[in-house]
């Protein structure tokens, strides 16, 4: 039998579980292509250059980390919350029409706003705002969803968030590896 195929589609979050999360499946033979796909209006528009050619049979995905940063200056967010919605309602009808793998959406992780000191700030409520909106789009799309965001959330939170509010510690990436592992494993009836 032909090695099933997943790709993950984050940010710089899945970008830390990638190494540990693709040793997992390939363990079970499952082959991991990874892409960092930013904000929802660059993973849009990537997904036309990243897709031709491939058949994975899995596709779990994200954004929203990036959308949700709001920048003080401007008195705007990267991706307001009604402009995250229309792209992210994109996204999934392109992968549903150009593509035959089973979809798994990934909840964006929690930030702790207090240890953020950058030029933009992200909030938890807007975090939680923005995983509403996907929710809602998932469950209308009939698309899964890998809730990270409570992988990390709650008891010991604070252990997994790095010192920079948005970054997870050794511990935090460990976790949302384990828990994408056995997701995909699940999904692809592996393991």
């Amino acid at each position: 039998m032909a090695a099933r195929k997943a790709f993950v589609i984050g940010d710089s979050i899945s970008e830390g579980y990638r190494l540990q999360a693709a040793e997992s499946l390939g363990s079970v033979g499952i082959a991991t292509e990874w892409f960092s796909g930013g904000s929802s209006a660059q993973l849009l528009a990537g997904l036309p250059e990243w897709m031709p050619g491939k058949q994975p049979d899995l596709i779990q995905f994200n954004c929203g980390l990036h959308d949700a940063r709001y920048f003080e200056i401007a008195q705007t967010y990267q991706q307001p919350i009604g402009n995250y919605e229309l792209l992210l309602g994109g996204i999934v009808r392109w992968l549903q029409a150009n593509t035959d793998a089973e979809l798994v959406w990934a909840s964006t992780t929690p930030v702790i706003e207090a240890r953020i000191t950058l030029e933009y700030r992200r909030s938890a409520e807007d975090v939680l705002a923005y995983n509403a909106v996907a929710a809602e789009i998932m469950s209308g799309a009939g698309v899964p969803i890998l809730d990270l965001h409570a992988v990390i959330d709650g008891e010991g939170a604070t252990e997994k968030i790095s010192a920079d509010g948005v970054h997870m510690t050794d511990t935090g990436y460990a976790a949302l590896a384990e828990a994408v592992s056995a997701g995909i494993m699940e999904r692809l009836a592996v393991g």
